[in-house]
């Protein structure tokens, strides 16, 4: 393109972002070229895998400086041109990315998905959110409507049957469960508790006010996802938190 470059950057998924400064017939306008590892065009990014980040809408030339991917997906641009000019560009990146909230990972809005474990393609994960079952590498693939795809950086989930042992040394096992829990620790042999079990809006799925000890917790008929379970035993009370996958 006929313009200028400024940087080179290596981003976290291996492509090259190269930001710099567009020319046209009267006007210097910011913009940054994105490419992939080979050194290809990254057409995800925009029009021939050039995106314009105009300071000024085309009435004076501001020469790209400075340009940051936020981890939201949106951009901070900088031009030192004509005076200092900083800008954070409401439009979001095409580039996916991945965040975690309670084992629930969630990426950009796109018109198709592909979510991938350990670089395998995890069978009938096509929508913006995936309920992780396991720990592991976990990248998302996304498709626009007019067919051009972009794939997400690694991330890495290790927090998964972490929250289900406490400090005491209490444990609701196996996490992540096909729905059937078993209770260790805490209580002894002939006691009883009360057990409440919430999925992720606050509503519950299953109580009961006499759990006994060695008793197992069935949740099986319950949707796939995360779930918290309440322990009363007098003054006692623990929280824990389980993923429940389809058997």
């Amino acid at each position: 393109f006929n313009g200028r470059v400024k940087g080179m950057k290596l981003m976290e998924n291996g492509n090259i972002l190269l930001p710099g400064s567009n020319s046209n017939s009267m006007f210097g306008i910011g913009c940054a070229l994105m490419l992939k590892p080979n050194g290809t065009i990254d057409s995800t990014f925009g029009v021939n895998g050039l995106r314009d980040f105009n300071f000024n809408n085309d009435s004076g030339t501001h020469w790209l400086e400075a340009l940051l991917e936020l981890p939201n997906g949106q951009w901070m641009a900088a031009s030192s041109s004509n005076g200092f000019v900083f800008r954070k560009y409401a439009e979001t990146s095409t580039v996916p990315y991945i965040n975690e909230s309670s084992g629930v990972l969630t990426t950009i809005s796109a018109a198709s998905y592909q979510w991938y474990l350990n670089n395998e393609p995890i069978p009938n994960a096509i929508a913006s959110s995936y309920t992780a079952l396991q720990n592991g590498a976990y990248t998302v693939m996304t498709s626009t409507s007019d067919g051009c795809s972009g794939w997400s950086p690694v991330f890495t989930l290790i927090s998964l049957g972490a929250e289900a042992v406490n400090s005491n040394g209490i444990s609701i096992y196996p996490n992540p469960s096909s729905g059937l829990l078993s209770l260790n620790g805490w209580m002894e042999s002939g006691s009883t508790c009360t057990v409440t079990i919430r999925n992720m809006l606050g509503a519950t799925v299953y109580f009961a006010s006499n759990y006994a000890y060695n008793q197992t917790l069935d949740i099986r008929n319950a949707a796939p996802g995360v779930y918290f379970i309440d322990l009363y035993q007098g003054a006692k009370h623990e929280t824990f938190k389980v993923l429940k996958y389809n058997d």
